[in-house]
């Protein structure tokens, strides 16, 4: 797997909702909520320290957890619920949890802030 652009990460978005078929163009509606959902994810996730990678070369570790935590996001934007909701947002926990632990154990460490209780 190579690294990946926002706008195929967008696709790939599109095509784990079951929004989009695989192989189909998205509309350019469709393209455009996931692609901001996208930049509104990475800017958490980059403010955590969990994203320290530009959304032109995502690379291969992030890619299904952000797509994970980006379907979670638009879940309800495309009307997804119940059981299919349930999926989404149990791949979304598993993504940040695996973020998380590549970012604090991968070769690009970030400081740790701690939180005082």
């Amino acid at each position: 797997m190579a690294t990946l652009t926002k706008a195929e990460l967008a696709d790939r978005v599109l095509e784990n909702l079951g929004v989009k078929p695989s192989g189909q163009a998205a509309s350019a509606e469709d393209s455009v909520l996931t692609e901001e959902a996208i930049d509104a994810v990475h800017a958490q996730l980059r403010k955590s320290g969990h994203a320290p990678f530009e959304l032109a070369t995502i690379p291969e570790w992030a890619q299904t957890p952000l797509r994970d935590i980006v379907s979670a996001e638009l879940a309800g934007s495309f009307g997804i619920a119940g059981y299919r909701l349930q999926v989404v947002i149990a791949a979304m926990s598993r993504a940040e949890r695996q973020l998380a632990k590549q970012t604090s154990t991968g070769p690009q460490q970030t400081p740790i802030r701690p939180y005082w209780f």
